[in-house]
């Protein structure tokens, strides 16, 4: 595994929760609280100072396990976050999931094959192509 640490995010409409592992990606604490608009400028300033290996974003899910309403949203962030930051794998990864959930097959399968494309032997995604 690749040292460096990994940030998590929990979107808000409002407000998007930073936390952060340490290098070693044993523990995760807090990081910040930020308007959605906030957090890309944000991150191109912290990266500047630590090795980010990758984005992991939360994706809720209503009690009967259907998209949260602000699965949209989430979406759209996503793809921005995946605009700023092109080589972080796991975004892709993490957009493939969302849109299987969502079923958008089609959608989830560009994705995993984005992931696959810059980093071909990501097991991650070859095993969420099935």
């Amino acid at each position: 595994m690749k040292q460096g640490v990994y940030i998590a995010f929990d979107y808000g409409e409002k407000r998007v929760g930073l936390a952060h592992t340490d290098p070693l990606q044993i523990i995760a604490s807090a990081l910040i609280t930020l308007s959605p608009k906030e957090t890309i400028p944000f991150l191109l300033d912290y990266i500047q100072g630590e090795t980010v290996v990758g984005f992991v974003v939360g994706q809720p899910t209503q009690r009967v396990g259907t998209p949260a309403t602000v699965e949209s949203k989430i979406q759209s962030y996503l793809k921005q976050l995946q605009k700023q930051f092109p080589n972080y794998i796991n975004l892709y990864n993490t957009i493939g999931a969302a849109n299987k959930g969502l079923g958008k097959l089609n959608e989830a399968i560009e994705a995993y094959n984005k992931a696959i494309s810059i980093k071909p032997d990501y097991a991650e995604a070859w095993s969420n192509l099935g």
